[in-house]
């Protein structure tokens, strides 16, 4: 939904010939897309991670083992990045465009 919004409302300040630089807040768009987007490939909840948790099945539990937590918290890190530079890389193809 959000990539979908970001894509519309660029088609609109391209249309009512607004600045570039009217584009840079689309990241705040192209963001929560990748995130949600590399957390469903990626079979991981940032948030959950934060807290120290994940999900298997219907409940979410704490994880206890320093290990486990540590690459939980890894593949997070690593989705929030994967993330950041989609986002970025949309955005600078939307003021390319």
């Amino acid at each position: 939904v959000a990539l979908a919004l970001g894509i519309v409302a660029l088609a609109l300040l391209m249309l009512a010939g607004e600045s570039r630089w009217w584009r840079v807040p689309l990241i705040l768009l192209f963001y929560p897309a990748a995130i949600g987007y590399f957390q469903f490939a990626d079979h991981t909840c940032v948030a959950l991670a934060a807290r120290n948790e994940r999900k298997l099945g219907e409940r979410a539990e704490r994880i206890d083992d320093p290990d486990q937590l540590a690459r939980v918290k890894a593949q997070a890190n690593a989705v929030q990045w994967k993330a950041l530079g989609t986002a970025v890389v949309l955005l600078l193809v939307a003021l390319v465009v």
